[in-house]
């Protein structure tokens, strides 16, 4: 590609304390750094102050997303900006704070979402990511919607499918989107079937990887070392929704059943925490030490806060993996550890079907916690089998992950082009 500067916005980002949502902002930064020498990545942040230290090799700028009414506000400015512009030829600066300075510079807006385009969490979570997608278009922007797992949607169904009929891109991360996306009328021709972002991130070094076990007190004897990675969310949702809960509260019924996988397989249990903010509310430690304490059978939960990468070099150290957290899942998944997922959405689905490991998958909306026991167990036993099943499978992921970066290049040609 041409060597000129490029500015590329990522939206739709929450916060550098969800390690998931990191993995991919960190994952398209690198990615698109590596292709673009001297391009410039910005990062529009709901919590700049937090992510700016985490985000150092980019730009990040604040996101009024999360702030319906003001988000709104700053729709109506860009499209009174771009009507000016268009109409009367002129460019009114005062219409444009630093959020919508940063959109109309730039070349690209690439919205990371991940899963939360989706009435999953109720209509005004999915406005709140519709909000800059909207903004990107009223400015006239390019904007492709990344490698994510979208719907269902009802009530705002006519205007998700707007968005995703006018996106210059739009690529899924599994088949059971992919699908949705059709059913539900998006006939996008920009509409492509990829994989997750996270796919392409690097563990830490081997020796960072040490240092955290060491600091941590995570001795590493001859017995297996389960990984297990819970959250509120989940908590929520399985109380919420599964009839068993009444019988069997969350944390009691997850202590059983690891005291129960870690006699039956002789094994340690450590809790590895993928969200730790930004609100106290979110950190999944509280959940898992919890967990930790009702169990009789001794586990660790990782006490400090660290980046993706570097939990993903923990995670590999693990022998077997139940997860809760999606990018927990796709740290050991593609390091090759067994595992078996927790899920309250069709994204945890699509993500282990992707990798053959779709019976692996105990659905928190339906299924009793019991159940958890003899996945994991099963998965224990045939260990062999399913580490060369993500083999074969994880590398055709890791292909059509970087598809992404090479179909965004593609759209900067087109606006080189132009």
């Amino acid at each position: 590609m041409s060597s000129r500067h490029h500015n590329i916005l990522l939206v739709g980002t929450y916060s550098s304390r969800n390690k998931g949502d990191a993995a991919m902002q960190v994952s398209a930064a690198r990615a698109l750094g590596r292709a673009l020498q001297g391009c410039r990545i910005v990062i529009s942040s709901p919590f700049p102050k937090l992510d700016r230290s985490f985000y150092a090799d980019a730009t990040v700028t604040g996101s009024s997303r999360r702030r319906l009414i003001w988000g709104t506000l700053l729709l109506l400015r860009a499209l009174t900006w771009s009507s000016c512009k268009r109409r009367l030829g002129l460019e009114v600066p005062a219409l444009l704070n630093d959020e919508l300075r940063q959109m109309v510079e730039a070349d690209l807006v690439v919205d990371l979402s991940g899963d939360m385009l989706t009435e999953d969490y109720g209509v005004h979570v999915a406005y709140s990511h519709y909000l800059p997608i909207l903004t990107g278009m009223a400015l006239g922007r390019k904007v492709a919607l990344c490698a994510q797992s979208i719907g269902p949607f009802r009530w705002t169904r006519g205007l998700a499918r707007s968005i995703l009929n006018r996106a210059a891109l739009v690529t899924a991360r599994d088949r059971i989107t992919w699908d949705y996306l059709r059913e539900m009328g998006v006939t996008n021709p920009a509409l492509r079937l990829t994989a997750d972002l996270a796919f392409l991130l690097e563990p830490a070094p081997s020796e960072r990887v040490d240092e955290i076990l060491s600091r941590e007190g995570v001795s590493r004897g001859r017995r297996p070392l389960l990984g297990v990675s819970l959250s509120g969310l989940i908590q929520a949702k399985y109380e919420a929704r599964n009839p068993s809960a009444r019988g069997t509260p969350f944390v009691r019924g997850i202590a059983s059943v690891l005291d129960q996988v870690a006699s039956e397989l002789d094994c340690d249990v450590m809790f590895v925490a993928h969200v730790t903010g930004p609100a106290r509310s979110k950190d999944d430690r509280r959940v898992a030490r919890r967990v930790a304490k009702a169990m009789r059978r001794k586990s660790w939960v990782l006490q400090a806060d660290y980046k993706p990468e570097e939990l993903k070099g923990v995670i590999a150290r693990t022998d077997l993996f139940f997860g809760a957290r999606m990018h927990a899942n796709i740290a050991a998944l593609s390091s090759g550890v067994p595992t078996v997922a927790i899920a309250y959405s069709h994204k945890t689905q699509g993500i282990m079907d992707s990798v053959g490991q779709q019976a692996r998958v105990l659905d928190i909306r339906r299924d009793a916690l019991e159940a958890a026991a003899g996945l994991l167990r099963s998965t224990w036993q045939e260990r062999e089998q399913v580490r060369a099943t993500l083999r074969q499978n994880v590398e055709s992921l890791r292909v059509s992950s970087r598809e992404n970066i090479s179909l965004l290049l593609g759209l900067l040609q087109g606006s080189e082009a132009s």
